[in-house]
């Protein structure tokens, strides 16, 4: 029998870091990578149309956790119960960099068909403002229902000002 832990979840999408002429240039524009292995097994095994829950919020401020516990709930007996949830935890630098999605498909209780996608997103509260906008910006366009998970102890100023600022560019 093989130690092997198997994660249910699997990278979405991957922040390029900017080199440091990029950084201080205002003209720059982000670069985003979709990681090919999620795009295949949203092809492969989601079944259409796709629901998507994401979750976004401050480091630290439990959106991994309320994401594996919608996981759990909404699991049948023909998903694997033995994959490990989103990673969680307290590194200063994040855990779940990124866009990270749930990589079994999800049924609506409230469907015939279709799927639901759920997503990690680790994009507010890091260093590169400019990047942590465009995931943050990527997850809004694409969700159909977004939480933005905040924790009273956590909630400052800067981030109900970004949720503005961002909401105002459309």
């Amino acid at each position: 029998m093989s130690n092997q832990q198997i994660y249910g979840f699997i990278q979405l999408i991957t922040c390029i870091p900017p080199t440091d002429q990029q950084s201080s240039d205002p003209a720059y524009i982000p670069q985003l990578k979709i990681n090919p292995t999620a795009t295949a097994t949203l092809a492969e095994e989601f079944e259409s149309p796709i629901s998507i829950f994401v979750y976004m919020g401050n480091l630290g401020a439990g959106k991994s956790k309320l994401a594996s516990l919608t996981v759990a709930s909404l699991q049948k007996n023909d998903i694997d119960n033995s994959l490990l949830p989103f990673k969680s935890g307290d590194d200063p630098r994040g855990v779940t960099n990124g866009v990270w999605m749930w990589s079994e498909p999800l049924k609506d209780p409230n469907r015939k068909r279709g799927s639901i996608l759920v997503l990690d997103c680790e994009g507010m509260g890091g260093n590169d403002v400019t990047v942590n906008n465009n995931l943050y910006l990527f997850c809004m366009i694409v969700s159909s229902v977004l939480t933005l998970v905040l924790r009273p102890a956590r909630i400052d100023r800067d981030q109900c000002n970004r949720l503005h600022d961002e909401l105002q560019r459309f």
